[in-house]
């Protein structure tokens, strides 16, 4: 995952050349499953909505190096019990549990969950980067 969201880049440019506060979600941050890239909008993909999934909390990442971290724990999703097959090929991090504002987006390795399947990323597994 290496992009910003339009909200994120925007209040970065708002924050650093107009002075204007920008509220951080400190340790309160989600990761999504989508079945594509959302895109910077949030819309060019739609969340997962099988049973068993719910966006999950991450609050341990590495210490930034060269613009980039990653999930220090596994971050597990499901297991899927009931809408399945469901399709994972997009990941996004929001700044709440539901709703919210997206902060980064990209393509997530794409599989397809069946009824008992869990989707992971693994320590380590999860890059946010800035390009």
């Amino acid at each position: 995952m290496a992009a910003f969201s339009d909200y994120l880049e925007n209040a970065l440019l708002n924050h650093v050349l107009r002075n204007t506060p920008l509220a951080t979600p400190g340790l309160q941050v989600w990761v999504a499953l989508f079945d594509g890239d959302p895109g910077e909008g949030g819309i060019s993909a739609t969340e997962c909505t099988f049973t068993g999934y719910a966006r999950q909390q991450v609050n341990a990442w590495d210490a930034p190096a060269g613009g980039a971290t990653q999930n220090t724990n596994a971050i597990t999703f499901g297991p899927l019990t009931g809408g399945a097959p469901a399709n994972v090929a997009g990941v996004g991090i929001f700044d709440a549990n539901a709703g919210g504002n997206l902060l980064y987006h990209g393509a997530a390795t794409a599989r397809t969950l069946n009824a008992g399947d869990s989707y992971q990323f693994a320590a380590g597994n999860l890059d946010v980067a800035h390009q």
